[in-house]
Protein backbone atom coordinates (compact mmCIF):
# COMPACT_ATOMS: atom_id res chain seq x y z
CA UNK A 1 0.00 0.00 0.00
CA UNK A 2 1.38 3.91 -0.85
CA UNK A 3 1.62 5.95 2.00
CA UNK A 4 0.32 9.66 2.39
CA UNK A 5 3.31 12.20 1.15
CA UNK A 6 4.54 13.53 4.71
CA UNK A 7 4.58 17.26 3.42
CA UNK A 8 4.26 18.52 7.06
CA UNK A 9 7.63 16.74 7.92
CA UNK A 10 10.56 19.06 8.88
CA UNK A 11 12.31 18.02 6.13
CA UNK A 12 9.56 19.19 3.96
CA UNK A 13 7.99 21.88 5.41
CA UNK A 14 10.84 24.50 4.76
CA UNK A 15 11.09 23.47 1.13
CA UNK A 16 8.99 26.34 -0.56
CA UNK A 17 9.68 25.02 -3.78
CA UNK A 18 8.88 21.38 -3.30
CA UNK A 19 5.83 22.63 -1.42
CA UNK A 20 4.45 24.46 -4.43
CA UNK A 21 5.17 21.38 -6.60
CA UNK A 22 3.31 19.08 -4.13
CA UNK A 23 0.13 21.52 -3.78
CA UNK A 24 -0.05 21.69 -7.66
CA UNK A 25 0.15 18.28 -8.37
CA UNK A 26 -2.64 17.25 -5.62
CA UNK A 27 -4.77 20.30 -7.02
CA UNK A 28 -4.29 18.32 -10.46
CA UNK A 29 -5.48 15.07 -8.97
CA UNK A 30 -8.54 16.42 -7.01
CA UNK A 31 -9.25 18.12 -10.70
CA UNK A 32 -8.42 14.92 -12.62
CA UNK A 33 -11.57 13.03 -10.17
CA UNK A 34 -13.51 16.05 -10.67
CA UNK A 35 -13.41 15.84 -14.45
CA UNK A 36 -14.40 12.56 -14.39
CA UNK A 37 -17.45 12.98 -11.99
CA UNK A 38 -18.86 15.57 -13.88
CA UNK A 39 -18.24 13.71 -17.36
CA UNK A 40 -20.08 10.87 -15.39
CA UNK A 41 -22.89 13.31 -14.53
CA UNK A 42 -23.40 14.59 -17.82
CA UNK A 43 -23.39 11.44 -19.68
CA UNK A 44 -26.29 10.25 -17.27
CA UNK A 45 -27.94 13.72 -18.73
CA UNK A 46 -27.01 13.05 -22.32
CA UNK A 47 -28.32 9.12 -22.37
CA UNK A 48 -31.76 10.49 -21.14
CA UNK A 49 -31.98 13.45 -23.82
CA UNK A 50 -30.84 11.27 -26.38
CA UNK A 51 -33.17 10.00 -28.70
CA UNK A 52 -32.35 6.33 -29.35
CA UNK A 53 -34.29 4.37 -32.47
CA UNK A 54 -35.19 1.00 -32.05
CA UNK A 55 -32.35 -1.54 -33.60
CA UNK A 56 -33.63 -2.62 -36.92
CA UNK A 57 -33.30 -6.54 -37.18
CA UNK A 58 -31.87 -7.34 -40.39
CA UNK A 59 -32.88 -10.59 -40.94
CA UNK A 60 -35.92 -12.87 -39.18
CA UNK A 61 -34.98 -15.59 -36.48
CA UNK A 62 -34.42 -19.16 -37.87
CA UNK A 63 -37.56 -21.71 -36.63
CA UNK A 64 -35.12 -23.64 -34.85
CA UNK A 65 -34.29 -21.06 -32.94
CA UNK A 66 -37.28 -19.60 -32.19
CA UNK A 67 -38.81 -23.06 -31.03
CA UNK A 68 -35.72 -23.75 -28.68
CA UNK A 69 -36.26 -20.22 -26.98
CA UNK A 70 -40.33 -21.30 -26.48
CA UNK A 71 -38.98 -24.67 -24.81
CA UNK A 72 -36.56 -22.98 -22.84
CA UNK A 73 -39.51 -20.50 -21.91
CA UNK A 74 -41.91 -23.38 -20.90
CA UNK A 75 -39.67 -24.28 -18.39
CA UNK A 76 -38.94 -21.04 -16.90
CA UNK A 77 -40.70 -19.54 -13.43
CA UNK A 78 -43.67 -17.47 -14.19
CA UNK A 79 -43.01 -13.90 -14.15
CA UNK A 80 -42.84 -11.96 -10.86
CA UNK A 81 -44.94 -8.43 -10.72
CA UNK A 82 -41.18 -6.74 -10.33
CA UNK A 83 -40.59 -8.61 -13.97
CA UNK A 84 -43.75 -7.58 -15.63
CA UNK A 85 -43.26 -4.22 -14.28
CA UNK A 86 -39.11 -4.10 -15.91
CA UNK A 87 -40.64 -5.64 -18.87
CA UNK A 88 -42.83 -2.44 -19.49
CA UNK A 89 -40.74 0.43 -18.45
CA UNK A 90 -38.38 -1.35 -20.67
CA UNK A 91 -40.56 -1.18 -23.55
CA UNK A 92 -41.58 1.99 -23.43
CA UNK A 93 -38.38 3.18 -23.46
CA UNK A 94 -37.64 0.90 -26.25
CA UNK A 95 -40.48 2.61 -28.42
CA UNK A 96 -39.85 6.22 -27.04
CA UNK A 97 -37.03 6.62 -25.13
CA UNK A 98 -35.39 7.05 -21.53
CA UNK A 99 -36.76 10.87 -22.17
CA UNK A 100 -40.32 10.22 -22.43
CA UNK A 101 -40.02 7.67 -19.53
CA UNK A 102 -38.47 9.85 -17.34
CA UNK A 103 -41.57 12.62 -18.10
CA UNK A 104 -43.93 10.44 -17.44
CA UNK A 105 -42.47 9.26 -14.30
CA UNK A 106 -41.27 12.00 -12.69
CA UNK A 107 -42.05 15.57 -14.61
CA UNK A 108 -40.43 17.86 -11.91
CA UNK A 109 -37.19 15.81 -12.27
CA UNK A 110 -37.26 16.44 -16.46
CA UNK A 111 -37.88 19.61 -15.85
CA UNK A 112 -34.75 19.92 -13.25
CA UNK A 113 -32.28 18.79 -15.76
CA UNK A 114 -31.23 22.39 -16.16
CA UNK A 115 -30.62 22.83 -13.17
CA UNK A 116 -28.57 19.98 -12.89
CA UNK A 117 -26.45 21.17 -16.00
CA UNK A 118 -25.94 24.16 -14.96
CA UNK A 119 -24.29 22.74 -11.57
CA UNK A 120 -22.00 20.75 -13.98
CA UNK A 121 -21.16 23.92 -16.07
CA UNK A 122 -20.47 25.67 -13.06
CA UNK A 123 -18.24 22.96 -11.64
CA UNK A 124 -16.66 23.15 -14.83
CA UNK A 125 -15.43 26.54 -15.33
CA UNK A 126 -14.14 26.54 -11.77
CA UNK A 127 -11.43 24.40 -12.38
CA UNK A 128 -10.72 27.22 -15.20
CA UNK A 129 -11.45 30.39 -13.12
CA UNK A 130 -9.04 29.13 -10.10
CA UNK A 131 -12.26 30.27 -7.53
CA UNK A 132 -11.70 27.29 -6.03
CA UNK A 133 -8.38 27.78 -4.33
CA UNK A 134 -6.55 25.40 -6.62
CA UNK A 135 -4.04 25.79 -9.29
CA UNK A 136 -6.68 26.56 -12.93
CA UNK A 137 -6.60 25.39 -15.85
CA UNK A 138 -5.62 27.66 -18.89
CA UNK A 139 -8.05 26.82 -21.84
CA UNK A 140 -4.98 27.71 -24.31
CA UNK A 141 -3.16 24.97 -22.74
CA UNK A 142 -5.95 22.42 -22.72
CA UNK A 143 -7.41 22.67 -26.22
CA UNK A 144 -3.99 23.39 -28.03
CA UNK A 145 -4.44 23.15 -31.83
CA UNK A 146 -8.26 22.42 -31.10
CA UNK A 147 -10.07 25.31 -32.41
CA UNK A 148 -13.34 23.44 -32.10
CA UNK A 149 -12.98 22.85 -28.65
CA UNK A 150 -12.13 26.25 -27.85
CA UNK A 151 -15.25 27.38 -29.18
CA UNK A 152 -16.78 25.22 -27.58
CA UNK A 153 -15.53 26.02 -24.33
CA UNK A 154 -15.94 29.96 -24.75
CA UNK A 155 -19.77 28.89 -24.82
CA UNK A 156 -19.50 27.05 -21.44
CA UNK A 157 -17.80 30.06 -20.18
CA UNK A 158 -20.51 32.71 -21.61
CA UNK A 159 -23.19 30.35 -19.98
CA UNK A 160 -21.89 29.98 -16.66
CA UNK A 161 -21.30 33.73 -16.72
CA UNK A 162 -24.08 35.19 -18.48
CA UNK A 163 -26.89 32.87 -17.71
CA UNK A 164 -26.01 30.74 -14.31
CA UNK A 165 -23.82 32.82 -12.36
CA UNK A 166 -25.30 36.48 -12.85
CA UNK A 167 -28.46 35.82 -14.99
CA UNK A 168 -27.92 38.26 -17.90
CA UNK A 169 -29.39 35.88 -20.27
CA UNK A 170 -32.81 35.40 -17.84
CA UNK A 171 -34.17 39.14 -17.68
CA UNK A 172 -37.28 38.17 -20.04
CA UNK A 173 -37.73 34.81 -18.23
CA UNK A 174 -40.73 36.30 -16.39
CA UNK A 175 -42.78 38.27 -18.46
CA UNK A 176 -46.51 39.51 -17.54
CA UNK A 177 -49.31 38.02 -18.51
CA UNK A 178 -52.75 38.88 -17.44
CA UNK A 179 -56.31 37.45 -18.44
CA UNK A 180 -59.58 39.28 -19.26
CA UNK A 181 -63.35 37.76 -17.83
CA UNK A 182 -66.60 38.17 -19.23
CA UNK A 183 -66.81 41.28 -17.17
CA UNK A 184 -64.07 42.49 -18.95
CA UNK A 185 -62.08 43.02 -15.82
CA UNK A 186 -58.52 42.89 -16.29
CA UNK A 187 -56.09 40.45 -14.20
CA UNK A 188 -52.39 40.02 -13.86
CA UNK A 189 -51.46 37.18 -13.73
CA UNK A 190 -48.24 36.73 -11.79
CA UNK A 191 -48.08 32.93 -12.03
CA UNK A 192 -47.63 33.09 -16.00
CA UNK A 193 -45.64 30.96 -18.02
CA UNK A 194 -41.87 31.17 -17.78
CA UNK A 195 -39.44 31.08 -20.80
CA UNK A 196 -36.76 29.39 -20.45
CA UNK A 197 -34.04 28.88 -22.01
CA UNK A 198 -32.25 25.24 -22.05
CA UNK A 199 -28.69 24.37 -23.36
CA UNK A 200 -28.02 20.95 -22.61
CA UNK A 201 -29.48 19.85 -25.94
CA UNK A 202 -27.78 21.64 -27.81
CA UNK A 203 -24.25 21.60 -25.83
CA UNK A 204 -24.05 18.22 -24.19
CA UNK A 205 -22.14 16.65 -27.11
CA UNK A 206 -19.44 19.43 -27.25
CA UNK A 207 -19.45 19.26 -23.40
CA UNK A 208 -19.04 15.75 -23.67
CA UNK A 209 -15.86 16.37 -25.66
CA UNK A 210 -14.52 19.53 -23.55
CA UNK A 211 -14.45 16.87 -20.76
CA UNK A 212 -12.57 14.66 -22.34
CA UNK A 213 -9.89 16.80 -23.49
CA UNK A 214 -9.61 18.14 -19.91
CA UNK A 215 -9.11 14.71 -18.78
CA UNK A 216 -6.99 13.55 -21.10
CA UNK A 217 -4.51 16.84 -20.37
CA UNK A 218 -4.73 16.57 -16.40
CA UNK A 219 -3.21 12.79 -17.14
CA UNK A 220 -0.42 14.16 -19.50
CA UNK A 221 0.47 17.24 -16.62
CA UNK A 222 0.00 14.58 -13.48
CA UNK A 223 2.59 12.19 -14.93
CA UNK A 224 4.95 15.60 -15.82
CA UNK A 225 4.82 16.80 -12.47
CA UNK A 226 4.74 13.30 -10.58
CA UNK A 227 8.54 13.28 -12.73
CA UNK A 228 9.09 16.84 -11.76
CA UNK A 229 8.78 15.74 -8.32
CA UNK A 230 10.63 13.25 -7.37
CA UNK A 231 13.52 15.02 -9.59
CA UNK A 232 13.37 17.48 -7.03
CA UNK A 233 13.62 15.57 -3.73
CA UNK A 234 16.84 15.78 -2.21
CA UNK A 235 18.69 12.63 -0.56
CA UNK A 236 17.71 13.55 2.99
CA UNK A 237 14.04 13.73 1.55
CA UNK A 238 14.44 10.57 -0.30
CA UNK A 239 15.52 8.84 2.90
CA UNK A 240 12.74 10.17 5.14
CA UNK A 241 10.33 8.62 2.24
CA UNK A 242 12.46 5.25 2.57
CA UNK A 243 12.46 4.88 5.92
CA UNK A 244 8.85 5.32 7.02
CA UNK A 245 6.65 2.51 7.77
CA UNK A 246 4.51 1.29 5.13
CA UNK A 247 0.81 1.97 5.57
CA UNK A 248 -1.90 -0.55 6.36
CA UNK A 249 -4.53 1.70 4.99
Amino acid sequence: MSNRFPKDHQAFVGDKSLQREIKSLEDRIEQRYQAHQLMQSLLEIANLIETKSAPKRTSPIPPDLLAAFNDINKEAPSPTQFDKDRDAIWEMVRRSGKQYVLAFLSPKLWLSLEVLFSGIVVSYIQMFAGSDGRSKLEHSNVFKNNSDLKVAHEKLNMLRNKQYAHKEFEDDRHQLSYFVDNQDVITIDVNGVQHAKHYHHELCKDFLRCLGAVISYLEQDIRKREVRLIEKLSKDQKLVLLQLPTSDQ
